[in-house]
């Protein structure tokens, strides 16, 4: 069994194995998208298993810029890790994790994930990984009001170098939080292949003071609503924009609305609309791969978060 980092064309093993492995096709656009166009794009971070020339083992790292108190690291989001059927039991995963974190321990500082009910002790009690939070799906069913918007919420198209300005003022008001400039966002949101996005601007006398990025899916046919990532500096501009987005939901005849929202500071407005704990929970794990962190890291009080910081949403 041989340990190997990403070739060029290793990618149609890796679609191969995952169809056997989750019995559902990833699109080589999606694999593209999410590995080589990573505007941090770094595909070392793909390690391998291989008994000769058959995948048994794969595991990815996608890799994230953050900003702690205010200074920028090396991050990366803890991918898919799957093991052929042929091969299971034997601690690949283990083995692959473990060596993507110790090759990477200079160049990767910080390593967060939302790993199944499966994986997640094995990241926590083999991979050194610690378990943060279960974070709580946040749920409103309030469509039914008079939501009145406010023409500085409008519709935008694409990210222009003006959202670089918001999240400079943002990215030090938080203690931790993933990059959310202009290159980054056009990547997660506008270019990406599988999820159809729509975003919303507070615009005010020509200066971008928040954003909300929003998708509607059909789930057992009924229309859901996700606010996937919200942006904005102070509370009148959260509300502004959370009532466009219930106000677009509503007349699209979306029944539920889901988010992720833990700033303390604005948790009254989700009240407002009536956002409660959907009984839904996400382990949020995170490792201090490089050692030059402190232990804030592991306060999920100082991390901004919200769907859109992890693959599933």
């Amino acid at each position: 069994m041989n340990f190997k980092r990403y070739s060029n064309g290793d990618e149609k093993d890796i679609l191969d194995a995952f169809k056997i492995v989750f019995e559902r096709e990833l699109s080589i656009d999606y694999w593209k998208w999410r590995y080589v166009d990573n505007p941090n794009g770094d595909t070392t971070l793909i390690n391998i298993a291989w008994d000769e020339n058959k995948l048994a083992a794969h595991y990815a790292l996608s890799p994230v810029t953050i900003f702690v108190n205010g200074i920028k690291y090396n991050s990366a989001l803890s991918m898919s890790t799957f093991t052929h059927p042929d091969y299971l039991k034997r601690g690949l995963f283990t083995k692959l994790a473990e060596n993507l974190y110790l090759e990477n321990m200079d160049s990767v500082d910080v390593i967060f994930g939302v790993p199944n009910d499966n994986s997640v002790n094995g990241f926590i009690k083999k991979l050194g990984f610690k378990l943060i939070k279960e974070i709580p799906m946040l749920e409103s069913k309030i469509l039914n009001k008079n939501y009145k918007v406010t023409n500085k919420c409008v519709f935008i198209y694409r990210f222009e170098k003006e959202f670089d300005e918001l999240f400079f003022l943002v990215s030090n008001k938080y203690n931790i939080i993933t990059s959310r400039d202009s290159k980054y966002l056009n990547w997660r949101f506008i270019d990406n292949p599988e999820n159809k996005y729509q975003v919303i601007a507070y615009i005010d006398k020509g200066r971008i003071l928040g954003y909300a990025v929003i998708k509607i899916y059909d789930k057992d046919l009924e229309l859901i609503g996700d606010i996937v990532d919200i942006i904005a500096i102070n509370e009148l501009v959260l509300r502004e924009l959370i009532n466009s987005c219930f106000s677009l939901f509503q007349s699209k005849s979306v029944l539920k609305v889901n988010t992720w929202f833990f700033n303390n500071e604005f948790m009254s407005v989700l009240k407002d609309f009536n956002f409660k704990k959907s009984g839904l929970y996400f382990y949020f794990i995170v490792k201090n791969n490089s050692g030059k962190l402190k232990n804030d890291i592991f306060d999920f009080n100082n991390w901004y978060l919200t769907m859109s910081d992890i693959d599933i949403f």
